[in-house]
């Protein structure tokens, strides 16, 4: 029974995950598939530098909010593992959705929903150390990557008594896999010196979307 109910949360993570904020605020404020343009990622930061803010921000909210649910739903129905297979099919299902060709985004704010869950100050901990590092670098990826790899850390040294510990870290080091597999094409570009710059004065004064 334990199982089955893991399979639905698997199946209702995903589901979840496939709704895609950054693919519907486009329609909506632009008439555009963001996957068209930019850097072709249905995130967050691709909807702010292409539409602007306002879609930006409408976008980290929705894949956040959608990480959440599926890290609750989790939780409610098995625990703290429903949480994590819940929480990491929605990242998967935000990074791969069936529904729009395979083709997402890259997951770290709806990663960050997930997290909440675990320790809800973690996760706007983790956000605004992001945020600092892509204006001290000027990249907002090098942030993302950063937090990343910092969260399996922090799982362990919050958890390390916790008897889901294991369970935690095991999940914390998917998630960051994740996240950084996803982040290879930024990688690349950022040691070829050819990453796009984040430029938050451009970003505040939020451009009409075109």
């Amino acid at each position: 029974m334990f199982a089955i109910k893991l399979i639905v949360c698997a199946l209702a993570g995903y589901a979840l995950g496939n709704f895609s904020t950054g693919i519907l605020v486009g329609k909506l404020f632009a008439h555009k598939d963001i996957r068209e343009v930019g850097s072709g990622s249905s995130g967050s930061t691709n909807v702010i530098r292409s539409f602007g803010l306002l879609p930006g921000l409408l976008t980290v909210a929705g894949d956040f909010l959608k990480g959440l649910a599926a890290a609750l739903i989790g939780q409610a129905l098995c625990g703290t593992a429903g949480l994590l297979v819940c929480g990491i099919a929605s990242v998967i299902g935000h990074d791969y959705p069936a529904l729009f060709g395979f083709k997402g985004g890259k997951g770290i704010i709806t990663s960050l929903g997930v997290i909440l869950v675990i320790e809800p100050w973690l996760a706007p901990a983790l956000f605004l150390l992001e945020l600092l590092i892509a204006v001290v670098t000027k990249y907002m990826s090098v942030g993302a990557i950063i937090i990343m790899l910092l969260f399996p850390a922090a799982i362990v040294f919050l958890f390390s008594q916790n008897p889901d510990f294991l369970l935690l870290l095991a999940g914390s080091l998917v998630i960051s896999a994740l996240a950084i597999f996803r982040h290879k094409a930024n990688i690349v570009r950022l040691i070829q010196g050819k990453e796009s710059r984040f430029e938050a004065e451009k970003i505040l004064k939020s451009k009409r979307p075109r």
